[in-house]
């Protein structure tokens, strides 16, 4: 039986009013009393805002009534979070009440509103149950119902961070008001001393150019400057970015294929790596691996196999060093456990805890949430970092504290809380996004990133930095941090003569102006700075801790609102 849609088939992801469309059967046979149509959909995290419904279904001839209009995915929580994204969901049910002869149509009638992604496909289909059948028939193919990009809106030059072989990957991007692409192609760069060859696509730079470059471009009558481009390391380390926590069709809550995540990242973002952490994704596990191997490239783009394992005690994602690790959602080192923390991870994976310090807002039938702030009582020697900023805010503290973006208080599992129980935890960002786009918030926003320092853009060298906790979480921004003590980088524990005061060296580049600077050290700022520059550089004698061992660590928040957090660096006194 043909299926089709009537109406608008492409709705504008900008477009935040509701819309129609029709749903048409036309049967090739009669349909009895009693039997039941169910509409069923697809890709159903572009429908998660929950204003979509079937309020009608007409016919030519004959009729049947709504029965059930509540579309599943939006019927209990848990549903979105137990169906794959790939199974085919019911939508709405209607029962015939008078036959339906051949040849007439039936027509449901489908109102809902675009989600902030795209492109994206929506996919219908119709289904009949007859009275007694065990199982429905498909009356079709499925119809597709498509989220576009709206006009563009907003130019930005996007650069890879650091220069390793001269040059770097530029892209001067036009989004629309939610941040996806569009296909205008207008802007050129502008000509600048130490720019030795540049193209649409890369920048090589001259010898003698600055260590720290900018580069500029324009597009109509707008202007765009790139982030912070390293052009020599900084204190022996290349600054490489990535996106550290997303999901695609493959997680349960997840929309579009992780090969459009991974283009966008490269492409657009000009990342230098990425790591999809969809959902316990033991169906789609040897799937994931492969893209992950089909966008590796060394030296232009690393991909990391990575998960997550979420629990009502605690969501956590697991990075691995290579796909040969035995660490996925089917190793044997998940075996039994009930939680990260309890599984037996071999050394080269990271367990990565992230929303530590929230409940969610959605609870199960009995009130019981459906998952609660992370356990850090649960000792593992593979948690070595902690997400400390993503889509649901900043948990580095456990005070609330709008200028730091901290949204929970009183609950006690915050970054600085495990610190204090003696985690050796570093910093990330992610973002938890669940439309495939890495680093980007549903409104548009670039929320969730991780700087790395490596020496070079492989799979070993970014896993290996970020064991070495010499990484450092921003909001979704290439903001260059450089943090050492007595030349200890971040993440690194060191020992100082009893009574000897730490020396540190703060090396800040940012993508707005640097309005403060502080040094944390055991909960409290020691040591802060109200630059407002754009790049910030100083040496500074802490004061010393009264303790025989203290962390120390660097934050930073831009003009924009835009924030940055080092991984800490240990000191003992001998």
């Amino acid at each position: 039986m043909p299926i089709t849609l009537e109406g608008s088939t492409d709705w504008q992801a900008t477009d935040r009013s509701p819309h129609s469309v029709h749903l048409v059967l036309v049967s090739d046979s009669a349909i009895e009393p009693d039997c039941q149509f169910t509409v069923r959909f697809g890709q159903f995290r572009g429908l998660w805002n929950g204003n979509w419904s079937c309020d009608t279904v007409t016919c030519s001839a004959g009729e049947a009534q709504i029965t059930q209009n509540v579309p599943q995915a939006f019927h209990a929580f848990g549903t979105a979070r137990t169906v794959p994204n790939r199974q085919r969901l019911r939508f709405c049910v209607a029962r015939v009440t008078q036959r339906i002869p051949a040849g007439a149509t039936v027509t449901f009638a489908i109102t809902g509103q675009a989600q902030p992604f795209a492109p994206l496909a929506m996919y219908f289909s119709i289904w009949l149950l007859a009275p007694g059948a065990d199982e429905a028939t498909s009356l079709g193919d499925e119809v597709e119902l498509c989220v576009v990009p709206g006009e563009s809106e907003r130019f930005e030059l996007r650069a890879a961070a650091s220069a390793i072989d001269g040059r770097v990957a530029v892209r001067m991007l036009h989004t629309d008001a939610c941040g996806n692409p569009t296909d205008d192609l207008d802007g050129r760069l502008e000509a600048a001393a130490g720019i030795a060859q540049a193209s649409d696509e890369a920048v090589t730079f001259a010898d003698d150019v600055p260590s720290v470059f900018r580069l500029t471009a324009t597009s109509r009558q707008a202007r765009a400057t790139s982030g912070p481009i390293l052009t020599k390391p900084l204190a022996g380390h290349w600054h490489l970015f990535g996106a550290m926590h997303f999901h695609t069709e493959f997680s349960a809550d997840g929309d579009r294929r992780l090969e459009q995540a991974y283009a966008y990242a490269r492409d657009c973002l000009r990342l230098d790596f990425c790591a999809v952490s969809d959902h316990t994704p033991r169906d789609h596990w040897e799937e994931t691996q492969r893209i992950n191997e089909a966008f590796y490239e060394p030296g232009r783009f690393v991909t990391i196999p990575a998960w997550e394992w979420s629990t009502n005690i605690g969501h956590a994602n697991i990075y691995m060093r290579s796909a040969e690790v035995d660490a996925g959602p089917n190793s044997a080192a998940c075996a039994g456990a009930g939680h990260p923390a309890d599984a037996v991870w071999p050394n080269d994976a990271i367990v990565i805890p992230h929303h530590t310090n929230i409940r969610s807002n959605e609870k199960r039938a009995d009130g019981r949430h459906f998952w609660h702030e992370y356990d850090w009582s649960k000792r593992n020697d593979r948690i070595r970092l902690v997400e400390v900023a993503q889509t649901r805010g900043n948990f580095e503290a456990d005070k609330i504290d709008e200028e730091w973006g901290i949204v929970t208080c009183n609950i006690g599992a915050s970054g600085r809380d495990a610190l204090a129980m003696g985690y050796g935890i570093g910093m990330v960002g992610g973002t938890d996004n669940h439309g495939g786009y890495p680093t980007r918030h549903m409104d548009g926003r670039y929320l969730g990133m991780t700087g790395v320092l490596a020496n070079e853009r492989t799979r070993e060298a970014v896993w290996d930095a970020l064991n070495a906790r010499r990484c450092y979480a921003t909001t979704g921004l290439p903001i260059v941090c450089h943090f050492a003590i007595n030349d200890a980088v971040m993440g690194s524990e060191i020992t100082l003569a009893k009574g000897a005061r730490p020396r540190a060296c703060i090396r800040l580049h940012g993508t707005s102006l640097i309005e403060r600077v502080e040094v944390i050290s055991d909960n409290s700022c020691i040591w802060s700075a109200d630059p407002r520059v754009m790049d910030f550089e100083c040496d500074v004698q802490l004061p010393p801790q009264s303790g025989a061992s203290a962390y120390y660590y660097v934050r930073l928040r831009q003009a924009d609102g835009h924030r940055a957090w080092t991984s800490p660096i240990w000191v003992d006194h001998a």
